[in-house]
């Protein structure tokens, strides 16, 4: 076993951490999200360097994605349990044991796309004076209603310079489910009439309301397909619990008020630019 190192750790390592506590990054993907942190990283040499480090301190895992198409795929990286700890405390009980491990092949993409997401929204966020809270990693969230358990791909909180609170709830659709099916267990369709089920037992202005974002990495029919199933069995259409966009229509964003997502009217934006002056979150 190799000999780990005792190392200082700053404010900037413990963001570091924190953002792979909640996201599986690449070195390249850290160094667009340090522009969240309070101090960014330079360069992603740099980023590496620190990583191995950390690393070699026992705090931090690399494993080798496998994208067709790519190249030569980049390393991806997670949290060891010594890393959790040295964030949470020993007394913090370890969440589950996947959430160190290897990610599977086939679950390599949609780990890639969603960080890519993710990462995008908030430095939108940031460079527009949100407040980012309450990050929560994929699967960690459960949504339960009546017969319906679900565990969004990823949930976060921004909270505007007005004091405006948006909650978010993301599913990352790389086309492999069904978006309807009369078979089929899991389909896009039954985590819409679930989601749509739960938010039925807010009130109209709770804070604890979502919007659920269907972002897919698919074509622009695919966004109208899941549009459509949300026409179909969302019961209240006048509640904003819905939107869904492309991959790619997110990630050339330049605006979290861009009209890149769709609710059931049409083109809208994922926070309206009047939001940040008082107007009604979710």
């Amino acid at each position: 076993m190799a000999k780990r190192i005792a190392l200082r750790i700053g404010p900037r390592d413990l963001e570091l951490l924190q953002a792979l506590d909640v996201l599986v990054l690449t070195p390249a993907q850290l160094l667009q999200l340090s522009a969240t942190f309070a101090e960014s990283f330079p360069d992603e040499s740099t980023i590496r360097r620190r990583l191995r480090r950390l690393q070699s301190a026992g705090l931090v895992r690399s494993f080798p994605y496998a994208l067709a198409g790519r190249g030569q795929s980049p390393a991806y990286w997670k949290l060891t349990p010594d890393g959790f700890r040295l964030l949470y405390g020993e007394d913090v009980p370890l969440p589950k044991r996947r959430t160190f491990e290897a990610i599977a092949p086939g679950r390599h993409g949609h780990t890639l796309a969603l960080a890519d997401v993710v990462i995008h929204l908030l430095r939108l966020a940031r460079r527009e004076g949100f407040q980012i809270q309450n990050l929560t990693r994929e699967g960690s969230l459960c949504i339960e209603t009546h017969s319906f358990r679900l565990y969004p791909d990823f949930a976060l909180q921004l909270v505007a310079p007005s004091g405006k609170s948006f909650n978010f709830l993301l599913e990352l659709d790389n086309g492999t489910e069904r978006v309807r099916s009369k078979q089929a267990v899991e389909c896009l369709e039954r985590k819409i009439r679930g989601y749509d089920a739960h938010q039925s037992q807010f009130k109209a202005y709770s804070p604890d309301r979502y919007v659920v974002l269907f972002v897919t990495t698919r074509s622009a029919a695919r966004v109208e397909h899941i549009r459509d199933a949300v026409r179909a069995v969302t019961k209240n259409r006048q509640r904003r619990t819905f939107l869904t966009a492309s991959l790619d229509a997110v990630l050339q964003s330049g605006s979290l008020s861009a009209p890149v997502f769709c609710d059931l009217a049409g083109p809208t934006a994922l926070i309206a630019a009047e939001a940040t002056q008082g107007a009604v979150a979710v």
